[in-house]
């Protein structure tokens, strides 16, 4: 499995749609949180399974299908059981995808 461990700064521009504003709109005083750490491997063509580390001491199975987006899952409290595109699920698509 090849491990990545992903910037702040990639991390917060990749999950801008996820960031809290304030009542400014501005969203420069969010605490910032430790980088991701994963693994993942491709187990068919433009499919990857994974384990991403959350900012907590939580790990998420992740599976990522980038041909059938729709079928990707996540074990995360956000995406677990729904068909949403989680922050754990788009790093390891980035980490797939560089």
């Amino acid at each position: 499995m090849k491990k990545i461990v992903l910037s702040v700064l990639a991390l917060c521009l990749a999950t801008a749609a996820f960031a809290q504003e304030d009542t400014t709109g501005s969203t420069m005083n969010q605490p910032v949180r430790k980088p991701l750490e994963l693994s993942w491997e491709q187990t068919e063509d433009g499919v990857y399974d994974g384990l991403v580390k959350g900012s907590g001491d939580d790990a998420y199975s992740v599976h990522v299908d980038s041909v059938h987006p729709r079928k990707s899952k996540c074990n995360c409290p956000l995406a677990n059981g729904k068909q949403i595109i989680c922050k754990h699920i788009l790093a390891v698509y980035m980490a797939a995808h560089p």
